[in-house]
């Protein structure tokens, strides 16, 4: 899986910003950082995925270390190998805002052919039925939508 985090931003602009992280925030530590509208759990998360300690100071992360985040952010690189043990691959809030969907096909209506469905979505709902009804149906609608003729 491959995963580009800031598809607005060239990989110059991400390193920039990680780059006057050192000087930006200094003493504070990284895990601590709000980092460009990333969830903080996500970014400890990524950050242990690195191997790039959560309580590292800003001033002291290195040229190394700085390239690592930068690929990360903009070309993450996951292999998927199953899912995890019981219920770890449950999405239990958030997503994507309904109101950036248009549900006629699904597709974003921020990003062209982009079509999302299922835990995707900010919908809650009982685990069990209604998210997989949710979850099909919206497949549904986004895969015939996505083999419709382009219109012209």
């Amino acid at each position: 899986l491959k995963v580009n985090l800031f598809p607005e931003k060239t990989k110059e602009q991400c390193r920039d910003e990680c780059a006057a992280w050192r000087h930006q925030y200094g003493s504070k530590t990284l895990g601590s950082i709000a980092v460009m509208g990333l969830s903080k759990r996500f970014w400890c998360h990524l950050l242990e995925y690195l191997a790039i300690a959560s309580s590292k100071p800003c001033a002291e992360l290195s040229r190394s270390e700085l390239h690592k985040i930068v690929e990360a952010l903009t070309d993450l690189r996951l292999e998927v190998v199953g899912k995890g043990v019981f219920k770890e691959e449950f999405v239990t809030a958030g997503g994507v805002d309904r109101r950036q969907i248009d549900f006629r096909t699904m597709q974003s209506k921020l990003q062209k052919n982009l079509y999302l469905a299922g835990e995707l979505l900010d919908i809650d709902g009982v685990t069990g039925g209604f998210n997989f009804q949710n979850a099909w149906s919206g497949a549904w609608i986004a895969a015939h939508a996505m083999n419709a003729p382009a219109e012209g």
